[in-house]
């Protein structure tokens, strides 16, 4: 079952083998695609809060 990860400023073009939508936007990866990539610090389980800087961001993009 896919579960929804945000790829962090750390992410490149791909993360666990698909393309990155942006930092904070979602992302629908199973568990085990999205482990390496949770210990390595490029996706974060956490939607980025509403008046963030990182939300901001993801509106831009």
């Amino acid at each position: 079952m896919k579960k929804t990860y945000y790829p962090t400023a750390l992410a490149g073009k791909t993360v666990a083998g698909v393309p990155n939508p942006g930092e904070g936007l979602p992302i629908a990866l199973t568990e085990e695609q999205a482990e390496h990539a949770l210990r390595q610090g490029y996706l974060t389980e956490d939607a980025p809060a509403k008046g963030s800087d990182d939300a901001r961001k993801a509106k831009k993009v």
